[in-house]
């Protein structure tokens, strides 16, 4: 029925929606006008903390999925492992909004996040969240590099890496210094073909790796409870441009 109403809605576009879930990213731009308009009303009922998950309680930017902890939902038992492995350090490596490098840092205050992106306008919307969370994130608006090592230089490190399809760059850029380090990451096939494959072979000598998939997000939340089924899936929906995958790999030994 939604795929319906999204075929007439968006047929003077001559734009047919095939799957829901997964594909709707090439429309982001045609459906953020209605999109803003119920993230405006949803906020106004939920209000800017993180209701569920792994990082409940913190305090957060305009998103609702983020809020309601279903943002990839599929990775909240890692993230949790991730905690229990106590790293003195944690290279949050593409980290966007900094949803991650802050609710890790609220969850684990002793250890020190280092947060890097390519786009600056994340440090001003990261140093803003973390003086609300009363939570200190290093920021630097440029690539991780060999020099960044000095980070973590015989301190046990944890990595949650997100870089769009350069994720064997960045595994080179560290080197051995990988052996040990706790690391999540997100693999984009769409864009490098194969890549989750040549992560886990670059990988698999040194730590236990497990993949996980993208799974159906839940909408049958109370805070939706007032909203449309189409609104709903709105809400949660991540407007990925195809199927996802990640990978956790723990350190042998």
């Amino acid at each position: 029925m939604i795929r319906q109403f999204l075929n007439r809605l968006l047929l003077p576009y001559k734009i047919r929606i095939v799957r829901l879930n997964g594909r709707l990213s090439e429309l982001h731009h045609l459906l953020q006008p209605y999109n803003y308009k119920i993230q405006k009303r949803f906020l106004r009922g939920h209000g800017s903390v993180v209701s569920r998950g792994p990082f409940s309680g913190l305090q957060f930017r305009r998103d609702a999925k983020k809020l309601l902890g279903t943002y990839e939902h599929e990775l909240h038992d890692s993230v949790e492992e991730l905690i229990c492995f106590k790293p003195d350090v944690i290279l949050n490596i593409g980290s966007a909004d900094g949803y991650y490098a802050l609710g890790l840092a609220k969850r684990l205050p002793e250890s020190k996040v280092f947060a890097f992106d390519l786009n600056k306008k994340f440090e001003g919307i990261i140093s803003e969240l973390a003086n609300r969370n009363n939570v200190t994130v290093h920021f630097f608006a440029r690539a991780f590099d060999k020099n960044d090592l000095t980070h973590v230089n015989g301190l046990k490190t944890a990595v949650v890496l997100d870089v769009e399809g350069a994720e064997m760059q960045v595994l080179e850029t560290f080197g051995n210094s990988l052996n040990g380090m706790f690391l999540i990451i997100e693999t984009h096939d769409i864009f490098v073909p194969d890549i989750t494959k040549a992560v886990v072979s670059r990988l698999e000598a040194t730590h236990e790796i497990s993949e996980i998939e993208e799974a159906t997000k839940q909408t049958d939340l109370p805070a939706l409870s007032a909203f449309s089924c189409l609104d709903r899936a709105l809400l949660v929906n991540e407007f990925r441009a195809g199927k996802q995958v990640w990978l956790v790999a723990r350190p042998r030994g």
